[in-house]
């Protein structure tokens, strides 16, 4: 069998807000759908091949782990192969469980425009699933050649060292569902990066559902339709903080890392979102209250991207090295979000005393049902 990396390609525009007002808190750039890369082009295999491929998350993380045993390394990763390795994979990816303990292996090294050295370890599986239809399952960790040393480990990270997934129909030519790992570890069990030697290896990290950022269609605003659904689900939000400064205190952003949600009293809980017009949701609940002080909080989307959804509030305080802090925001990208998963941000801004420096520490967020 063929190895097939086709993985869909769809067109996703980070969101960032409008700044009316240094003394108001905007959504910095980044906050939702912060953009991670899968290394490619030169002679890379399959659609890795394409390079400048970019993808963001639309669904919750979940642990997923997947093992590459004795399998086969080659230097022509577009080559058919004659061998495999063997391995096992068990991922997670919107509660649907994707497992396997037969798969094939194999280790393909490929280099980008630049000459720099990867290594896939690709990982695949057929299977007739339970409407008889013949499936694909695949993954691929892609990392640096030169990370690989028996006995050492490296971390996904998004940019030169990422995990992919795949499932669908092995008749289509693209895949049915995509997820993505860029936090994690890679660990090398054994073997050597020569070509027709054999390598170990596995993967631990947090898998999600990905959609690919379209290399030369990306344009500005979320996309424009919102697909929030009404209901009760449950704010979560996360560290580590993010911290994006402009103006006077470009590059102070290491003065503001010690803020965490906790300090900023941004807590998660139970929620009921509510659609009250086209361009207006709300949020109601006890953290509602207590975290921005309104029952309910109104979020629109007047002044953002289309289909972002921001509450601040107008607030006062002192801040690191000098700052004001001035108040709070929460956002909502409508344009990702499924009935049971909304991809949100919260966070803090502060500005100098003569408003020519803004800095924001963001928090993933979500809400889930």
């Amino acid at each position: 069998m063929h190895i097939r990396s086709s993985l869909l390609f769809l067109m996703f525009a980070a969101c960032s807000a409008n700044d009316p007002s240094p003394r108001t808190v905007t959504v910095p750039p980044g906050a939702l759908h912060p953009v991670s890369q899968v290394p490619g082009g030169g002679n890379a295999p399959g659609v890795i091949a394409a390079g400048g491929t970019s993808f963001t998350f639309t669904g919750p993380l979940a642990p997923g782990s997947a093992s590459f045993v004795g399998s086969p390394v080659t230097d022509d990763p577009n080559s058919e192969p004659t061998a495999f390795g063997t391995g096992a994979f068990d991922i997670t990816i919107n509660a649907i469980d994707y497992n396997s303990s037969t798969p094939q292996t194999i280790a393909l090294m490929f280099t980008d425009p630049d000459n720099n050295a990867y290594v896939e370890l690709a990982s695949f599986v057929e299977y007739t699933d339970v409407n008889n239809v013949d499936t694909v399952s695949e993954v691929a960790v892609i990392v640096k050649q030169s990370d690989f040393v028996v006995g050492g480990s490296v971390a996904l990270d998004g940019v030169d060292r990422v995990a992919l997934f795949a499932t669908g129909p092995a008749a289509n030519p693209d895949p049915a569902l995509v997820g993505a790992a860029v936090s994690g570890t890679v660990t090398f069990t054994a073997g050597t990066l020569a070509n027709g030697n054999a390598i170990t290896a596995s993967v631990d990290g947090s898998f999600g559902q990905i959609d690919w950022v379209g290399g030369g269609g990306g344009g500005g605003g979320g996309g424009g339709t919102s697909m929030l659904v009404a209901g009760n689900y449950t704010l979560g939000i996360t560290g580590p903080a993010q911290v994006y400064c402009d103006g006077s205190l470009a590059g102070h952003e290491a003065d503001f890392n010690g803020i965490t949600a906790a300090s900023l009293h941004l807590d998660g809980g139970a929620v009921a979102l509510a659609l009250r017009d086209a361009d207006t949701v709300t949020l109601d609940g006890s953290v509602i209250a207590s975290d921005f002080g309104a029952t309910p909080l109104v979020l629109d989307d007047s002044n953002q991207p289309p289909a972002l959804f921001v509450a601040t509030t107008n607030e006062s305080g002192s801040g690191p090295n000098g700052t004001s802090f001035i108040g709070r925001y929460l956002a909502l990208d409508g344009t990702s979000a499924t009935p049971t998963f909304v991809d949100a941000s919260a966070g803090g801004g502060y500005t100098t005393a003569d408003e020519s420096g803004t800095c924001t520490v963001s928090f993933t967020a979500s809400l889930t049902q």
